[in-house]
Formats: structure tokens, sequence, C-alpha cells
């Protein structure tokens, strides 16, 4: 005979009449169990009676005195609310949605938390079960406690002290239908109001680090090591210590200086190697100390615990099955003075080899990166193995171009030397002359065999890797009219002059270059000089002067059809003989125009220039073919989305080549600008940009970049940790946004900006000075 399903001894607050409706649960089970009934219907009749049986014993159930959390088995803690900061209280507020949060500890991970749900009881207050599963009769477990939290919640309440029923239903095996419950009676409060209550200073020192535990997926055998990174670019944070004391254990000591004007950023990564570890789940707790200097008062100290945890699989296979190279090309590899030669606005493609140990038997599949520097570029990244059916994905991060490349068969990467990748390579039009070679190197960051378990990989030494060699091939300049030895915009100027005067020949054939060889000189020269020195190495840097009524601006991106226009513009045109800008953008995912028809209505007495033939540069420029021109020149572009590509990116002018009617160059006074072609492009991670300006003198923006939507709150704080300014706080979509802080109100001093989301917490440090104090 089978136990019933309801021991009284455990239910302390369901009297007697709700034990009998129970066994009669009981019985209808066994009935349908001989009527083939399903289990769907078996459930749904226990459910029933569940309900019937709180809603009849509300009454008697509520006067009686609720019991410790004793009368749970799992749950160890049963909190309501939310709290604003890491070390707040919680609370729950008048108007938003009550939060139920349990947390406790299961023995093994024989027992299992299926999460929390609200059961649909008529009765005057909600009834919330949380559910088990206990699965000991199928495996033999080894006692490990594993820690667990469920989180619901309920509809949203005006200020008072409300009731609650919480239940823990613990069904066992083999018998699904046997259900354990424990039954406790709960009260919140919801607070009158809940005013923004002041980050305290701990809060915020939490999210400058993190740690983690290396390698990633350990066995046992493995020496497992501890890392204490930096998140980001935390403001002034040095890591000074990671080390382990007989007392405190694991220690972690940092400085920090709030007042500090450097805002330099320097990753850093401290280690502490912990040794060896059996197969199963581990925890240890790691204390923070964090040292305050350079304040008004004495350096002071906040302290804070955290707790790492990690686990080391017991399905380890620890025979020794050889290594894999991480570097790219792999260490001892002939590297050949050239290994490919592109001209400028040209692309070259290269193959990048790679080693594996003979005793690895089989690589599926491999991620990883490589990168070279401005002017070459990655232009696109294939697979150059032997293996048929490889996938290959890659995408531009920063400097560096990731890959993954994975295939059906386990000889993506065969024993010994072999070719991985083909890189095909571009390089600017734009080279300084001094520049003749680059390089590129990478790494293979993690590597998987056709099982997908994950390859082992040498240890690097710490030597310099080996690089593969790009070499800029030139051709000689045809358009220096003034014999300097560079062809640019001065060449054009003074070509320009040449058209407007009545007897040219008096200025001399050089000036009056007849580039396209038809025997005469006119426009069509101009427009064909302008085509070289566009592709040119521009200006030398050292020959310009800042010119304090010039100004290069951007308006806002406007959308336009399936893409946005742009308007660029240059003020103080006046003073000007000519115009040429360099205009960036990722090519992987936009193409930007000058739409057909962009020189009807451009400024009087000016002739467009425009070059969009290289992808990933445009080029617009202006030549003065008259005495009296406008003084603000102005170019409307289109930029266009490539299909099945994100919609993030850049619209940047990286140089401005600004010359006056008689030949001597100008730079404007302000920077450069530059404008996000899509106003919410997707994002890899959580990112809090540093503030731009800083320090600022009355406003400062910030961005916030999300790769999934989340519930965020961004805020301005002082340094006693009080809310000075509130920028977001909700729901926000994917994607990346600026905002903009008027610090009008405020004194100046250091602020720190604080983005809250998913449990995580990041910082960065802003300045406002204002001018005049």
């Amino acid at each position: 005979m089978s136990k019933p399903i309801f021991r009284r001894d455990r239910h302390p607050l369901i009297p007697a009449p709700m034990l009998r409706h129970a066994y009669t649960a009981r019985a209808a089970v066994r009935t349908s169990r001989r009527a083939g009934t399903s289990g769907m219907f078996l459930a749904a009749t226990l459910l029933a009676t569940l309900l019937a049986m709180f809603v009849a014993g509300t009454t008697a159930a509520s006067a009686q005195t609720p019991p410790d959390s004793a009368a749970f088995q799992y749950i160890q803690s049963v909190t309501f609310g939310t709290a604003p900061c890491d070390v707040c209280v919680p609370r729950v507020c008048p108007g938003e949605p009550v939060r139920v949060t349990v947390r406790g500890v299961l023995p093994s991970a024989c027992v299992q938390f299926r999460g929390l749900r609200e059961l649909p009881t008529a009765g005057p207050f909600p009834v919330i079960a949380a559910d088990f599963v206990d699965l000991t009769c199928r495996a033999r477990c080894i006692p490990n406690p594993i820690e667990f939290s469920g989180s619901i919640e309920l509809g949203a309440l005006s200020p008072g002290k409300y009731p609650l029923v919480m239940l823990e239903g613990v069904r066992a095996c083999p018998d699904t239908s046997a259900v354990t419950i424990r039954s406790r009676q709960q009260s919140y409060t919801v607070v009158p109001e809940c005013p923004p209550a002041p980050i305290p200073i701990d809060s915020l020192v939490r999210g400058f680090t993190s740690l983690r535990i290396l390698p990633e997926q350990p066995c046992p055998g493995d020496t497992l090591t501890l890392q204490l990174l930096t998140n980001g670019c935390p403001p002034c944070l040095d890591l000074t210590g990671l080390f382990q004391t007989r007392v405190r254990g694991i220690v972690a000591t940092m400085d920090w200086r709030p007042l500090c004007a450097s805002f330099a950023c320097m990753p850093e990564t401290l280690s502490l190697v912990l040794g060896q570890f059996a197969a199963g789940r581990h925890a240890f707790t790691v204390d923070t100390d964090v040292h305050v200097r350079d304040t008004a008062k004495p350096d002071s100290v906040i302290r804070f615990l955290r707790t790492v945890r990690f686990a080391v699989r017991p399905d380890c296979d620890t025979t020794d099955a050889g290594c894999l190279q991480t570097s790219l090309p792999p260490r001892g590899t002939p590297v050949d003075h050239c290994a490919v030669s592109i001209t400028p606005g040209g692309t070259g493609e290269l193959l990048v080899p790679v080693r594996n140990d003979i005793r690895v038997p089989s690589i599926a599949g491999v991620e990883g990166w490589v990168t070279t520097f401005t002017p070459f570029r990655v232009q696109d990244i294939q697979y150059a193995g032997g293996a048929a059916g490889v996938h290959v994905s890659w995408r531009q991060d920063g400097e560096r171009a990731r890959f993954v490349l994975f295939g059906a068969t386990p000889n993506v990467v065969p024993p010994g030397t072999s070719d991985l990748l083909r890189v095909t390579v571009a390089l600017d039009s734009l080279v300084p002359p001094w520049l003749t070679f680059g390089s590129l190197h990478g790494s293979i960051t993690l590597a998987s065999d056709a099982g997908g378990q994950q390859v082992p990989t040498c240890p690097e030494p710490l030597i310099v890797a080996p690089q593969l060699m790009l070499c800029a091939h030139r051709d000689s300049a045809s358009c220096d009219v003034n014999a300097d030895g560079h062809a640019d915009v001065r060449d054009l100027v003074l070509m320009v002059r040449c058209l407007r005067r009545s007897a040219p020949d008096t200025l001399g054939r050089a000036l009056c270059f007849d580039c396209d060889h038809d025997g005469s000189f006119g426009i069509p020269d101009l427009f064909c000089c302008a085509h070289e020195i566009l592709g040119g190495s521009g200006v030398p840097g050292d020959s310009a002067v800042v010119h304090s009524g010039l100004s290069v601006s951007m308006d806002p991106p406007v959308a336009e059809g399936s893409g946005v226009r742009v308007r660029v513009r240059v003020k103080g045109a006046a003073a000007l003989g000519a115009a040429l800008l360099r205009l960036r953008y990722p090519a992987d995912r936009w193409r930007v125009t000058s739409p057909a028809g962009a020189d009807a209505g451009f400024a009087a007495g000016w002739l467009p220039l425009i070059d969009d033939h290289d992808a990933g540069l445009l080029r617009v420029g202006a030549l003065r073919l008259a005495e009296s021109a406008a003084g603000e020149l102005v170019y409307d572009l289109h930029a266009e989305p490539l299909d099945g590509m994100g919609a993030a990116g850049s619209l940047v002018v990286e140089g401005a080549d600004l010359t006056s009617p008689d030949g001597a160059v100008y730079t404007p006074a302000s920077a450069l600008p530059s404008a996000e072609l899509s106003p919410a492009p997707l994002a890899a991670t959580i990112e809090l940009s540093p503030a731009r300006p800083n320090p600022f003198g009355r406003a400062t923006s910030f961005t916030v970049s999300l790769p999934r939507d989340a519930a965020v709150e961004l805020s301005v704080h002082d340094l006693a940790g009080r809310r000075i300014a509130l920028l977001a706080q909700g729901r926000l979509a994917a994607g990346r946004r600026t905002f903009t802080w008027d610090g009008s109100g405020a004194r100046d001093g250091l602020y720190f900006v604080r983005l809250s989301i998913a449990g995580r917490v990041l910082t960065t440090r802003v300045a406002l000075l204002r001018e005049g104090r």
C-alpha cells in the first residue's frame, strides 16, 4: 500500500476537515488509475481538491501562528519586493507588481526545483506553490548542496499589509502523484511611497570588478586559477592584491581615488592559483577591501563579500591527447618578407596557417580572431583547408576581426601544419608616404572536437608572436603641378587659378596640367587630377594651420526610405579655394553614396567633387571657380543598410583638407564630426560608454548598448551616493541609445553614471567643470 499524500505532522496550518478532503482526492486518483485516466486529469483532480481545501480552511489557517522556516524542507527564505541597490533592503512600492522570491539549498542534483506558480484560488489571499521533484529513486545521488532561487510577480496593490500562503510541494518517484506539501502563512507590507534611495558607495564599487575561474570547464587534476578583473573602464581604480589568509580566507584588495583627475583606462587582472579540486560543485567567499584614497577625510575601507561558484566535471578524459597551437600564424612557421603586396585602394589575399599536434585526433570547429592596423583592413575571411562543408562566419569587433568556422566532419583542422584561413585585406586609398609595411596576426580562442568537447590548447610562451607582413605598393603621382613631391588639394587650387586666368600660358605649362592628354587644358583636367588626388595620401599633417572661422559639422541622420540621409556641412568656405573630406563607414553593413543629381543646387561658385567607388570610404570635395562664392558647402549623402546585415555603424569624417585660394592649408578649430547611422543598432554585450565630453561644462552624453530587451535604470550620483538625475528607468528594446545629462543645475565636481540591468551594475565617471571658475 502506498503511503498517504498528506501527513498531519507536516501541516500544522491544515485542519482535520481539510485533510479528509485530501484523502478523498487520493481515493479519486487511485480510481482514475484503475480506469486508465491520463496523468493530466490526475493533476487537475488533485489541484481542484487543493483549491477547495484552501478555500474551506482559510479562516482556520489564518487564525494560527505562522511557523518558522523549519516548516519547509528546502526553502530557507521568502522575500517580497525589490531592492533599489545591491546592498539595500527590498521594498514593495504602491502601484508596482509585487515580486515574491524564494531561496534555499537542495541536498543534491537529484532534487530539482521546477519553479513558482500562483494557484488559481478564489480565496481572499493568493496561494503560491513552489514545485520540487525528488528523483533519488532513479540514481545514486552524491550529497552536494546546490543553491536555488526563483521569483514570481503578483498584481500591484495600494499601501497596506497583505497575507499570502506559500506551499512547498515535493513530488516523489516512482509514484509521481504522491506529493508531500508543507505550508506557511506569510505577510508583507506595501509602503506608502518609495522615494529614490541614495546608492551606497559600496554598491557602486561592487560593479568595478568581477571574479572568474580558469579554466572555464575544469576537470579533476586541473590546476584552477581565480582571476580578479576590472569591468570595462572603472574610474581611477588600481588592483593591489589577491591572496589567501588563514583567518579571512581569500582577500582581494584595491585602491580607489574618487577625486583623482586622471581619465586613463588601463585594464587590470590579478590571479591566484587555487590548486586542484575533486569532481562536484564548489563555492568559496572572497573578502574584498576597497581602500578609498585622496579624499578630504582620512582613508577609509569599503568591505564586502562575494561568492564564487564553479563545478568540476567528473566525465573528463585526462589522458595525454596533445594540444593545438593558438597563435596565427603558429610559432616556428617561416614568414615571408611580403605575404601579400597591395596597391592603395586595392585588395589582396593571404593564407593564414595553423599547427595541430598529431596526437589530437579531430578538430571540427574553431573560433578566434585576426587583426591588422590602419590603413590595412580585413575585408573578408574564408576557410582555406581541404575539408568539405565548412561554414565560416566573421565580423569586425573594434580592431579585431572575430571568426568562427565549423564543419560536419572531424578534419576541419587536420594534424600537422595546414592552411586555415584565406583572408582578404584591403588597403586604403589614402596611404601616408612613409608607410610601406603592415602586419596581420591572430589567435585561436577555442577549439572543439566532433563530440562538442573542448580541444586542449598549447601553453603560449611570453614572447612576441609571429606576424604575416603586408606590403603597400605605390605608383608615382602625375598631378604634382607645384613639384613639392605630393599630389594634393593645393595642386588643384593652382589648376583652378590657371583655369580662371585669361592667359593661362603665363603661369607655365606645369600649372595648366593636361591630365587627360587631349592636347588642351580645361575642367575635364580638373576632374582627372581630382580623381587621382582624392585617392592619394592627402596633405601632410605638418602643413596645416588652424583657422577659427572654419568648421565641419554633421546633421543628425534622418530616415529616408529603407536607409537614412546624412547632411555634411563645411562652414566658413568663403576663406577657401578648395575642400576635400574623407568619410569612413562600415562597408560590411552599409553603403554610403551621394544621390544622383547631388550637384544640382550645389553652393554657387563651387564645383562639387565626389568619389564613392571604394567600399567603406567616401570622398567629397569642392573647387572654387568664381571670385564670389557661397560661404557654406553642403553635401547630402544617403546611407543604405546591406541586406541581411545589422544596422550598427558610424559615419566618421576622418580627414579634411581645406585650402585657401593662395594654396595655404587650413584645419578647423573644432573636432571632426561623426554620426550613428542607426538610432538603435544591436550590440553583442551590455555596454555603458565613457562620457563625451569629459570634463564638460554644461551637458555630456553616454551611450547604452543592449543585446536584448531588458529593464534598465540609468542614473547620475554624487560621491555621497545621492541620485542627482534619473536618465532612464524601465524596459528598453535591444539596440544602442544615447542619453544626455544636462548638468546646469548641479554643482561643479565629480559624478558617477550608474547603469543597473539584469543584476549587473556598470559605472563610469564624469567631471563637471564650468568655465570661469
